[in-house]
This record gives structure tokens, C-alpha cells and sequence, in this order.
């Protein structure tokens, strides 16, 4: 995962890149991207450390097995660095940081993996419409 930063740049590399192959721009460009929703990005940031596969995905999966790749963008690979490459907030500022992503990254397409510890199916299902109706809305 990119630092949102770097996300930019390699969108604009990848664009270029394919602009000399193509006559028509590329239709479709994504990223997968983190999220967890607080009630501000600071709550956000704590409640990601709770979850267990963030932790493993940051800290073990791609240290210990030396997956990053030397001819690349430098990954962030703390705990501490989460705001670099995770959404984080409340549903406003959520929405805000993907409108970011479409507009100002270039992305078309973005896959979010949930990093909210959401134990039960009432929390699950209540997470899903509020992030539906203050997020994917005003992304609409």
C-alpha cells in the first residue's frame, strides 16, 4: 500500500505509460485502500490498531517476508504510518479523502478493506448503511 502521496504519482505514471499504447485514456484505474471510521482521524487511527490484520499486514507480512520491491515507491511499513495509506475518520471525512482519490489521485476505482472491529452483525450491518448513506451518497 502507497503512501496516498506516492499513490498520486504512480497513478500519473501508469497514465503515461499507457497513453503511449492506447489512443483512448484508461477507463478504469484502482487501488485498494484501508478505512476505519472514528469519531475524527485520531479515534480512527486508534481503533485500527486494534485490528489484528492491519497489525499482521503492517508489520509482519511484508517486513518478514522482504516483499517490497527495491524499483518501487517506499511502502509504509509501521504502525505509526497508518495515516499514510489508511482512510481515516468520521464518515464526513471519509468521504472527503476518497472524493481525494477520484479527483486529485486520478483513481476510478477504489477497494476498501474495513479495519473497523466490528464483532457483531447488528455493528456490521449498521456500519454498512451509515457508510452508504454518508459516504457513498455524497460520492455519488
Amino acid at each position: 500500500m502507497p503512501s496516498f502521496d506516492d499513490l498520486k504519482a504512480l497513478v500519473q505514471t501508469f497514465n503515461e505509460e499507457w497513453s503511449k499504447l492506447h489512443s483512448e485514456p484508461c477507463s478504469r484505474v484502482g487501488a485498494w485502500r484501508g478505512i476505519v471510521i472514528g469519531k475524527d482521524p485520531k479515534d480512527a487511527q486508534e481503533k485500527a490498531l486494534e485490528d489484528e490484520y492491519l497489525r499482521f499486514e503492517s508489520t509482519h507480512r511484508y517486513r518478514v517476508g522482504r516483499m517490497e520491491e527495491a524499483t518501487t515507491v517506499r511502502l509504509p511499513m509501521n504502525l505509526e504510518e497508518v495515516p499514510a495509506f489508511t482512510i481515516l475518520g468520521n464518515y464526513e471525512q471519509c468521504a472527503e479523502q476518497l472524493a481525494w482519490c477520484r479527483d486529485q489521485a486520478g483513481l476510478t476505482r477504489v477497494t476498501l478493506n474495513i479495519h473497523n472491529t466490528l464483532r457483531s452483525l447488528s455493528e456490521r450491518l449498521e456500519w454498512i448503511e451509515a457508510f452508504g448513506e454518508e459516504v457513498i451518497r455524497k460520492l455519488a
